[in-house]
């Protein structure tokens, strides 16, 4: 979902499953004003090896929200946040306090980096979270299936499944029959 120089919209209940591109993007490139005040909320994003970052900010202008997503990356290298804008930064911190959005009750799964700022400057959750950022948010363990193939298919795991409902992401989403807390 490509959003270039929009304001005030609501990306909300979508289920984005094998995207190769970004799952959602939040930019400035052909629009007049970078996009801002983007609320993106309640979605589930399955992003395959060899996809782009999940969600991605790039020269936004801020007042955006990310909650109650569940985000799940499966690229060795490319994890959930790339965040470009024209702050340098000048460590984790000041990244951090550039962003252009605010995050919280997220489920995330990532294999190696959580966050990208300016192409250079890594930030792990736990940085993040240490900034006041995505306190309520957890990262989660992939212990069931989720699979690449002609027939993409998304079986929630567990651990998963609980962090959804305990959100209670699932009670207002579409994807909601998919989430089964109370199945090991």
């Amino acid at each position: 979902i490509n959003l270039d120089g929009v304001e005030r919209a609501v990306v909300e209940g979508n289920i984005l499953i094998g995207n190769r591109a970004s799952g959602v993007a939040v930019f400035r490139q052909d629009g007049a004003i970078g996009s801002r005040e983007v609320t993106v909320a309640r979605n589930l994003i399955v992003m395959p090896p060899g996809a782009r970052w999940a969600l991605n900010f790039n020269r936004s202008e801020g007042g955006s929200q990310v909650e109650s997503n569940v985000v799940v990356t499966q690229d060795g290298y490319r994890g959930i946040y790339d965040v470009k804008n024209s702050v340098p930064e000048t460590s984790s911190a000041a990244a951090i306090e550039s962003s252009p959005f605010r995050a919280d009750n997220n489920a995330y799964y990532y294999r190696r980096n959580f966050a990208v700022f300016n192409g250079s400057t890594h930030i792990s959750l736990r940085q993040w979270q240490r900034q006041g950022e995505d306190k309520q948010s957890s990262f989660v363990s992939l212990t069931g299936a989720i699979g690449v193939g002609a027939g993409y298919r998304v079986e929630l795991p567990p651990a998963v499944a609980r962090a959804v409902a305990a959100r209670e992401v699932a009670s207002a989403n579409p994807y909601r029959h998919l989430v089964d807390a109370t199945d090991e």
